[in-house]
Formats: structure tokens, sequence, C-alpha cells
């Protein structure tokens, strides 16, 4: 299936992509995640749907939002984040 979408325009590699979820067959619903990161984002930048969906996240503003991590895993790392760093 990869090799078949190698030799496919964008898309063209999207209408297969389409075709095999269409069908109700658990084997042919997985062949997507065969298929390269990268070729499967250029066969869904050809959608103009996906694209927006993509450019809305890179504009989505997190503004005071933050994530402490070292307070967030310190119960699964009983040391501070940062003292040893020969780990």
């Amino acid at each position: 299936f990869t090799r078949l979408l190698r030799y496919c325009s964008p898309e063209r590699a999207y209408y297969w992509l389409t075709l095999v979820t269409s069908f109700e067959d658990a084997r042919a619903n997985m062949l997507p995640l065969l298929v390269p990161v990268r070729d499967l984002a250029a066969a869904l930048m050809t959608q103009a749907e996906f694209e927006t969906h993509c450019q809305n996240i890179g504009d989505y503003g997190v503004g005071n939002l933050g994530l402490d991590l070292a307070q967030q895993f310190a119960h699964v790392f009983p040391t501070r984040v940062g003292m040893n760093r020969n780990i």
C-alpha cells in the first residue's frame, strides 16, 4: 500500500487513504498506519479543511496557561528535575 502511494500525487494518495478507511474491514482501516508521517501529512494537506484546522491549532494562543512539569512529575521522580545532569 505504501509503495502504491509513493507513485501517486498527494491528491490521489488522499483518495486512496479515504477509500481504504471507508471499508468495514479492520485490516484495511489499519493501512494508513503504515504510511510515513511525511507522506500522510502531504496527502492530508491537499484538503483545505485539514489545512485550516492545522493553521487554527498553530494560531491558538495559550495566554497565561502554563504547566510546571517538575510539579506534575514530582511523584514519579522524587529528586528535583535537573539536579543530576548525569542521568
